[in-house]
């Protein structure tokens, strides 16, 4: 986030429940199908053009909507620097600035990627779990290994001369912020908890994470009522294929409804008999016909 506007951020955060897909069917052996992966690529895609990041829309994406469309990004006019001098040569100001510039892009990029193949590490893991652990468990276990690596980082930080003076340990210092910093301790236990509950009852399949798409919903509502944000057509779009695609994962059905149901078949058909199958039918009615045509002709040779 320090290194990307929210919308690529956002975008690129995202790749999470399709790598999520993608382990599952590597590691833990199970189906991920091509119904499957079509809603999680159509959900990106309209988190895509809800976000609208600037490296597909351009910076201009944002002038339109007015910084809206699911973004926070202000609108900053930036007075151009020349990049070359009056006989030519290129400025190497602008070169450094440059340069500067795109290798914070680049490792923001980088960065964010690593962070959605690790939030993928932790949901297959939540997976692999599965109901073996208490959600309650689980959940304290993660917030127990967040706890000591953010402490140990803290604690390095200042050694190692890390991002000070702003990376250190701070309690709240008014009753905004304690407020605050509750209500994110809160929402964070309950996005933790619910999303634990979910990996754990849908282990064998990969409906749970595909709902991770709908947050983005709420991101455009908290936007256009809490900061104005206003929403452009493609938000709109956008919108309509994230549910759209939650909707039809929601409707597939479960990996063991579908062998259940082929297993239902094939016993009801092995307890029915010959009798109820018609091809059998005719076949031992013919094989009955046959029997008393060839007693009628000993009879008649005698």
């Amino acid at each position: 986030m320090q290194f990307l506007n929210l919308a690529d951020a956002t975008v690129i955060t995202f790749l999470t429940p399709t790598m999520v897909g993608i382990y599952s069917a590597i590691f833990l052996h199970q189906p991920y199908p091509r119904r499957e992966q079509l809603a999680s690529l159509l959900a990106l895609i309209g988190v895509v053009f809800i976000a609208r990041p600037t490296f597909l829309f351009g910076n201009s994406a944002y002038a339109q909507s007015g910084g809206g469309g699911g973004s926070t990004q202000p609108n900053v006019e930036v007075t151009p620097v020349p990049t070359v001098t009056d006989d030519g040569q290129p400025t190497t100001q602008a070169s450094r600035v440059g340069d500067e510039a795109a290798t914070r892009h680049f490792m923001g990029i980088l960065l964010a990627l690593l962070s959605a193949v690790g939030g993928a590490g932790a949901f297959i893991s939540i997976k692999s779990i599965g109901d073996r652990a208490h959600v309650i468990t689980t959940t304290n276990a993660f917030s127990a290994c967040c706890t000591v690596v953010t402490g140990a980082l803290i604690a390095i930080a200042p050694v190692v001369g890390y991002a000070q003076p702003q990376l250190r340990f701070m309690l709240p210092q008014d009753l905004v912020q304690w407020v605050m910093v509750s209500a994110i301790t809160f929402c964070g236990f309950l996005t933790q908890w619910f999303l634990t509950i979910g990996l754990s009852s849908e282990a064998k399949s990969n409906k749970a994470q595909a709902m991770v798409y709908t947050g983005m919903l709420w991101t455009v509502v908290f936007d256009r009522w809490f900061f104005g944000q206003n929403m452009y057509w493609s938000s709109f779009l956008g919108c309509a294929l994230i549910v759209g695609s939650a909707v039809w994962v929601i409707l597939m059905p479960k990996p063991e409804d579908r062998h259940k149901e082929a297993h239902d078949i094939e016993e009801d058909a092995a307890s029915r008999g010959p009798e109820a199958d018609p091809m059998m039918a005719d076949t031992g009615a013919l094989k009955e016909g046959d029997a008393e045509e060839l007693m009628l002709m000993e009879r008649v040779q005698w």
